[in-house]
């Protein structure tokens, strides 16, 4: 008798395994889609413009409290290093094929003529905060300011998973040295 493994978890010689490729390529081929509940602009947004400020917001679950929480401690203490160049909950309209949306980045900070940072703020390191940085806040936010100044982004999180991977990102530790993918700066404050 021949004994077999069929495990789910051997190969066989010669072929390729997911976790044989470079672990960005594991991503390259699967199916963009955006987290449920988050609407992603049709073509090219237009009629980009401030909407109305928003009453404060209230989580309603505990771990959505918690996330408030660190949020608010996050824009508290960028406000206070930045003052005016850092805009907290800006709420932002825009119209696209299906018609007027609004999209709210926790941050966006100026930080000189040529640059501005988009920021989004999550307790933990989520696919969301990518696909809302990159997919919804850069092209609305393009939109809004044409190409001149430099946009980057920022995921800024208290728990990062280094195995939580999706869209291109990279660890860094300062809002001014971010790279052209978006950044993700861990916070523990």
């Amino acid at each position: 008798m021949i004994a077999t493994n069929l495990s789910p978890l051997s190969a066989a010689p010669g072929l390729v395994t997911p976790s044989a490729l470079d672990p960005a390529d594991r991503f390259r081929g699967r199916a963009l889609r955006p987290p449920r509940g988050l609407y992603i602009p049709q073509g090219i947004p237009s009629s980009v413009r401030f909407g109305d400020r928003l009453p404060p917001k209230g989580g309603h679950t505990v771990v959505q409290r918690l996330g408030l929480a660190y949020e608010q401690k996050v824009q508290d203490v960028l406000r206070e290093i930045y003052g005016d160049l850092f805009f907290c909950n800006v709420p932002i309209l825009y119209e696209d094929r299906r018609g007027v949306h609004r999209c709210i980045p926790d941050g966006v900070l100026r930080i000189s003529s040529t640059s501005i940072v988009i920021i989004e703020i999550k307790l933990r390191h989520t696919e969301r905060a990518w696909w809302q940085l990159e997919r919804l806040y850069l092209p609305v936010i393009r939109s809004m300011i044409g190409s001149e100044p430099l946009v980057y982004r920022v995921e800024i999180c208290r728990s990062y998973d280094p195995d939580e991977k999706f869209g291109a990102h990279k660890l860094v530790t300062s809002l001014h040295k971010l790279p052209q993918d978006v950044g993700v700066i861990q916070w523990k404050i």
